[in-house]
């Protein structure tokens, strides 16, 4: 299978079966859903939204819906890499938050502020923007471990950058959604 790749924020739209096995829709009870991801920040989004619904809700299908979509831009070793770093960070994210990191469900196309916020970490790692980078994660976290939290993010966005999965600078003001 030929993995689809993004060229920055500007790539053309790829459409992502979060779940295109049918066997694991029914052994899981995972239905069918289609998003239209079609940035290296949507994708970094989406994530986030997966990774930290399935933590809360202790849902395994939201992490295979994560997985399967990132399985779409990643060869399977890469795949492992991307989730186990992006797991890494939210799982931070949510011990050293000072409040509850707002996410949308997984039916709404626009991303939550914090949402938007996490993508702004993300760009402003890949960019060495510092101060944008410490001024992002105070704004998500509050009071929290903000460098365990930098340093967990670090991990996630240099393996994006190192497999061509740089988010645009624009990333730090990051507005959009994901369409469904």
């Amino acid at each position: 299978m030929k993995k689809r790749s993004f060229h920055g924020a500007a790539s053309a739209a790829a459409v992502i079966t979060a779940c295109h096995d049918q066997n694991l829709s029914q052994d899981h009870g995972v239905s069918h859903s289609d998003y239209l991801i079609n940035s290296s920040e949507q994708l970094v989004g989406f994530g986030v939204r997966c990774w930290i619904a399935g933590c809360r809700s202790k849902n395994f299908a939201q992490w295979q819906k994560c997985w399967a979509c990132y399985s779409q831009f990643f060869t399977p070793a890469q795949t492992r890499i991307a989730v186990r770093e992006l797991a890494c960070w939210t799982r931070v994210l949510e011990s050293e938050s000072a409040r509850p990191i707002v996410i949308n469900s997984l039916d709404q196309q626009e991303f939550s502020r914090d949402e938007r916020m996490a993508i702004s970490i993300i760009a402003a790692c890949q960019h060495q923007a510092c101060p944008a980078l410490k001024a992002c994660t105070e704004a998500l976290i509050g009071e929290g471990d903000v460098e365990a939290a930098i340093q967990a993010a670090k991990g996630f966005a240099y393996f994006l950058d190192e497999v061509g999965m740089t988010l645009s600078p624009a990333g730090m003001n990051y507005t959009g959604g994901v369409s469904h």
